[in-house]
C-alpha cells in the first residue's frame, strides 16, 4: 500500500533537508507494528508473506528489550524461544527478495561500561492528582548539563490533551499506575518517520547481543548442548542486526517525537498492514488485584493514532476475552480484518478463578462461541451496541478503587448485567 503522511522537523537535527515546516512525504513501504509478544509478531510476518497484494517492502517496528543488555523483557520471559526465529524469518524473506527494515525499542540502553540511558522511559505522562488531566511524568528526573531537572513529558502531555483527552484519561485510569511511558506510540512514530530518523542518525543499526538470540532457546537444541564459548564462535554478528534509538541522541529523538505529536493529523499518519496488540482490560497475573485492570494504556493510545489497520492480531488469553471486546468497541471502524491469536488459552484462568469457576465457565462458553462465529464472517457491526455494553461493563468492574477484589463477579448485580448482555449476543 502507498501511504501519505506528514513529518515535522526541528532544525537541531541537522541535514540539508531539515526545516521547521511540514513536509508532505510518500512512502512505498508496508508497516507491521509489534506491541505484544514475538510469537504473534512472527504470525503477522507470515501473514504478510502469504499475501500476494503487498509491496514486498516492509518496515517492522516493535517495543521489546534493549538489544545490547542480554536481559530479556517481560514478553520474552513469557515466550522465551522466539527471538532467533523472528530474526531468521526476516533474513529468510530478505533472501527471497523482500526489502525489510526492522526496529526494536527498549525501555533503556546499557553501554559497555554499564551506564544506563533511558530510551522509551526518557519521557512519559501521568494523571494529575485529581485524575482529570494529563501531566508530564517527573520520573525519571533527567538533568541538563548544569544539573537542572528537565521534565521531559510536559510538552507531550499538552499535545496528547489536544487530541483525545477524555479517552486517553480513561485508558490510563484503567491501569495499576495511572501513568504511561507511551512506549507503543513512540514505536509507531518511528514507523511513520523511519527514513528521516535514520538519515538524521536518531536511529542507528546495531548488532544484536548474543544472549538475546541464544539464551534459553530450548527449541534450538544444539545450542543447549554446546558450551557457550563455542556457540559464540559460530554466532555471525554480520547477519543479526536491528535498528535502535541512538542513546546519544535521545533528547533530540524526544524533541522530534514532541514535534510530531504537536502537528499530528490522523488522516496523514501511516496506515498499518498489521498491528499485534494486547490492548484492553485483562491482567490475570496480578495477585490479589482486580483481573479486569489493563496492564498498560500505551497500546490503545498508539492504535488511536493509526488511521487504518488492514489486519489486527489481538493477543487475548483473558477470561471473557475482555481485550478482544475492548478493541472491537474502541477501534472496529478502522480495522479491516480481526484475528484473535490466543483463543485456546482462556481455560488457563480456571486455576485462579476457582471461587466462581462454574459461573465463569458457563458464560465464557457463550462469549467464545460468539467470537469464533463473528471472526469467521468479520461482521461485528450488527452487534456493536452489545459489544460496547460488554466493554463498558469490563471497564467499569476494572475500576481499581471500587472493585479491588480479584473476583469482581462476586457482585450479584454485575452478574445479572453480564448475563443480560450475553443473552442478546448472537
Amino acid at each position: 500500500m502507498e501511504n501519505k503522511y506528514k513529518i515535522f522537523y526541528n532544525k537541531q537535527f541537522g541535514g540539508s533537508s531539515v526545516n521547521t515546516d511540514e513536509v508532505s512525504v510518500k512512502t512505498s513501504s508496508d508497516l507491521i507494528i509489534g506491541l505484544a509478544g514475538t510469537k504473534s509478531l512472527i504470525d503477522a510476518i507470515k501473514l504478510y508473506e502469504k499475501d500476494k497484494n503487498t509491496l514486498k517492502d516492509l518496515i517492522i517496528v516493535r517495543h521489546s528489550f534493549s538489544l545490547n543488555s542480554g536481559k530479556h523483557s517481560h514478553n520474552q520471559q513469557i515466550e522465551p524461544n522466539f527471538e532467533k526465529k523472528y530474526y531468521d524469518l526476516v533474513i529468510n524473506l530478505r533472501n527471497k527478495g523482500y526489502k525489510i527494515k526492522t526496529f526494536t525499542q527498549g525501555s533503556e540502553y546499557i553501554d559497555v561500561e554499564k551506564k544506563k540511558t533511558y530510551i522509551s522511559r526518557y519521557s512519559g505522562v501521568k494523571l494529575n492528582e485529581n485524575k482529570n488531566d494529563i501531566v508530564g511524568n517527573d520520573y525519571p528526573k533527567i538533568k541538563d548539563k548544569d544539573g537542572t531537572i528537565i521534565y521531559t513529558g510536559n510538552e507531550i502531555a499538552v499535545n496528547l490533551v489536544e487530541k483525545n483527552k477524555d479517552k486517553i484519561i480513561k485508558w490510563i485510569k484503567s491501569t495499576p499506575h495511572d501513568a504511561t511511558w507511551l512506549h507503543d506510540l513512540k514505536v509507531y512514530f518511528v514507523g511513520c518517520n523511519f527514513t528521516d530518523l535514520m538519515e538524521n542518525n536518531l536511529i542507528i543499526l546495531k548488532n544484536i547481543d548474543f544472549e538475546i538470540l541464544y539464551h534459553n532457546q530450548i527449541d534450538y537444541s544444539p545450542y543447549n548442548t554446546i558450551p557457550t564459548e563455542i556457540v559464540k564462535e559460530v554466532y555471525d554478528d554480520s547477519i543479526y542486526k536491528d535498528y535502535i534509538i541512538n542513546p546519544n541522541k535521545i533528547s533530540e529523538f524526544n524533541d522530534f517525537f514532541n514535534k510530531w505529536l504537536e502537528n499530528n493529523v490522523l488522516d496523514n499518519n501511516m496506515e498499518a498492514y498489521c498491528v499485534v496488540t494486547d490492548a484492553g482490560p485483562g491482567y490475570f497475573s496480578i495477585e490479589k488485584k482486580n483481573i479486569f485492570l489493563s496492564q498498560d494504556s500505551d497500546d490503545a493510545i498508539a492504535i488511536s493514532y493509526i488511521p487504518k489497520i488492514k489486519n489486527l492480531i489481538i493477543s487475548d488469553d483473558t477470561k471473557f476475552y475482555s481485550r478482544t471486546f475492548f478493541v472491537l468497541s474502541e477501534f472496529s471502524e478502522k480495522i479491516e480484518k480481526f484475528i484473535n491469536s490466543n483463543m485456546y488459552l482462556a481455560d488457563i484462568h480456571n486455576s485462579i478463578l476457582n471461587k466462581n469457576k462454574d459461573f465463569y465457565d458457563e458464560n465464557n462458553i457463550k462469549i467464545e462461541k460468539f467470537i469464533k462465529k463473528k471472526i469467521k464472517n468479520e461482521n461485528f457491526k450488527e452487534q456493536l451496541e452489545n459489544i460496547n455494553k460488554l466493554n463498558d461493563l469490563f471497564v467499569e468492574i476494572g475500576d481499581k478503587e471500587k472493585y479491588k477484589s480479584q473476583y469482581p463477579f462476586e457482585n450479584d448485580e454485575i452478574k445479572d448485567r453480564l448475563k443480560s448482555i450475553l443473552d442478546k449476543l448472537d
